[in-house]
């Protein structure tokens, strides 16, 4: 079988208020490269450490990176580049592993599956990684700009899904289903968040199963969702 990658795609959680901002510049030079990816690198150890993203300052960013507080300005022009800079990391290392899990398992026989299987696997990657679901859980800390091109509708995975639904399913991708996608790309994230959100793993099972029902009857009707079901229950 042969997935889509992301790269092949084109790519909203709840809305944001933080503006979008962008590197300063992209590094060339190998010490370049180095020093981006150790501000990167020390922003990420401090949320998984259990700081608060609007208790971290740049200066403190920078003196967890070891550099100056110059050296972190030459790359990020403020603290929402850099979360937004981790985010983008996470998500696209998300959607290496996915594009890879789906290439070495056999194809699958619905919709249903193929939409349960990938939220099992985004979140199992948000639990392995508490930077990652603090940025999109703990609050609005994401830009616009990165919620739009990485997240919901126009998000890579996104995209893959649509085309896997439509190139190895089979599925027309007739107008009705479009829009059925759009809707669903507005409402999966919020949903997730709120599954996040309980803290009895209990309750957050509960939530999810009911986050693939909604998702799966919209789009593809009842079937899909027990086929889907019983598909995780045999796992």
């Amino acid at each position: 079988m042969r997935v889509p990658s992301p790269d092949q795609a084109a790519t909203s959680p709840q809305p944001a208020v933080a503006a979008a901002t962008a590197p300063r510049r992209k590094p060339v030079q190998r010490r370049s490269t180095e020093t981006f990816e150790r501000i990167e690198a020390a922003a990420t150890r401090l949320l998984e450490r259990g700081v608060a993203i609007e208790n971290i300052t740049t200066p403190e960013i920078a003196r967890e990176a070891g550099v100056s507080i110059g050296g972190l300005y030459r790359f990020f022009p403020d603290k929402q580049a850099i979360v937004d800079a981790i985010a983008v990391r996470r998500v696209q290392d998300f959607e290496r592993t996915l594009v890879a899990a789906l290439g070495k398992r056999p194809p699958f026989k619905s919709g249903g599956r193929l939409i349960s299987y990938i939220l099992d696997h985004f979140i199992a990657y948000i639990e392995a990684h508490p930077d990652f679901r603090t940025i999109l859980y703990g609050g609005s800390y994401l830009s616009q700009g990165v919620r739009q091109r990485h997240f919901g509708y126009e998000s890579d995975v996104a995209v893959l899904a649509r085309r896997y639904v439509s190139d190895v399913l089979g599925l027309p991708d007739t107008p009705e289903l479009a829009l059925r996608w759009r809707m669903v790309g507005e409402i999966t994230t919020p949903l997730l968040g709120f599954a996040m959100q309980q803290q009895a793993p209990g309750e957050r099972a509960r939530v999810l199963d009911e986050t693939k029902r909604l998702i799966t009857t919209y789009l593809f009707g009842e079937k899909a969702f027990g086929d889907a079901r019983r598909a995780t229950d045999r796992r």
